[in-house]
């Protein structure tokens, strides 16, 4: 399946520069590819398993879960993530991974992947480089929770999953997909459904988007990422 591999060729580009030698040895990695339904757990707080998983299309989402029973959203995956990073280097996962919509994962064996990361120094240092800006993110999140506006927070959590989305070459001009609920939105951002209903309908009467079901157009996105307090640079 190198046309998966190739989706995560250019994910791991966006982290660093990979020559021909470091991409054919990832097109050489042994793969299974696996199609899934939507809720569908594809990872679980303390698994170990042998294999890292490459989303290759579709959505899915990372939650943590609480003691008491509660959930919190923690990142929204999409084409060309790796799924279980941290399971590479730690004994076991710390999250679930749960499939949005029906979507396909490529299952890479940990075993040759570790091999290459020592082998290829420049694919090691595009993965170390990943986890760095998958760290900021995290801090930048905590920032978002705790410290941002209802609003504010919205808009910020929708220009972050913009930009994804346009690295990735996955908007339609200034339209993206967003696959989370209004009420996921609020768990992911700390707010009720209903709380999210009305800062989108704020952000929807300023003239900043506007949205038909899943996709989200932007209408001015100057004026949008200065109301989410959002920079480019936050995201690599």
């Amino acid at each position: 399946m190198s046309h998966n591999l190739e989706i995560f060729i250019d994910e791991l580009s966006l982290y660093g520069a990979l020559n021909s030698e470091d991409r054919e040895s990832i097109l050489m990695l042994p793969t299974m590819v696996h199609r899934v339904k939507k809720v569908v757990h594809l990872a679980q707080q303390g698994d170990v398993g042998d294999s890292l998983l490459l989303l290759t299309s579709g959505y899915a989402l990372q939650q943590k879960n609480a003691g008491n029973g509660n959930r919190q959203i923690s990142a929204l995956n999409v084409r060309g993530d790796l799924l279980n990073l941290p399971s590479l280097f730690l004994a076991k996962f710390d999250s679930d991974v749960v499939a949005l919509k029906n979507s396909e994962i490529t299952f890479i064996p940990k075993l040759e992947f570790l091999t290459l990361f020592r082998k290829r120094p420049a694919i090691a240092y595009a993965l170390f480089r990943m986890t760095l800006v998958d760290a900021c993110l995290v801090r930048g999140q905590l920032l978002n929770l705790a410290r941002r506006d209802a609003r504010t927070r919205i808009a910020h959590f929708l220009c972050h999953h913009a930009e994804r989305m346009g690295a990735r070459g996955l908007m339609n001009s200034d339209s993206f997909d967003m696959p989370l609920t209004q009420a996921q939105i609020g768990n992911a951002t700390g707010l009720t459904a209903v709380h999210v209903n009305r800062m989108l309908k704020s952000l929807v009467d300023d003239g900043l988007i506007s949205h038909n079901g899943s996709s989200i157009y932007i209408a001015n996105r100057e004026k949008f990422m200065a109301a989410g307090d959002y920079y480019p640079q936050d995201l690599y």
